[in-house]
């Protein structure tokens, strides 16, 4: 089993930071090259996702076992100075750009908010 583990600001370079050291840990494991690819995109989306929303920090995670990715995004938010508690998600009509890629690369897939957390998953075989 191999595991890998990234926190970010979530800023505009989160996504490329993401991506960037991403790639020399999928170039451990045993996945065909489109997998790889499609990976780097699904969380390159799940990252931008949360740079884009109120989060102030993301997290990833990755575990490959058993010729199986399992991915992990937790956007989190933290409280404003002063009380207030977090601000209310705003959800958008129809999927995401990140939605559909995760129908389409992915063999199964997830996301679950909260008001001051959302977390994407996904399964993909190798």
């Amino acid at each position: 089993m191999r595991t890998w583990r990234l926190d970010l600001d979530s800023d505009n370079h989160a996504p490329a930071l993401a991506r960037h050291s991403l790639r020399g840990w999928l170039g451990l494991v045993t996945c065909r090259d489109d997998t790889k690819i499609d990976v780097t995109i699904l969380v390159s989306e799940f990252v931008t996702e949360a740079a884009t929303s109120d989060a102030t920090h993301v997290s990833i995670s990755m575990i490959f076992d058993e010729g199986r990715l399992r991915i992990d995004v937790h956007a989190r938010e933290e409280a404003p100075a002063g009380g207030g508690g977090p601000t209310p998600i705003q959800t958008a009509t129809g999927p995401s750009f990140a939605d559909r890629i995760a129908d389409i690369a992915t063999d199964n897939w997830g996301r679950t908010r909260q008001p001051d957390q959302t977390h994407a998953w996904a399964q993909i075989l190798c």
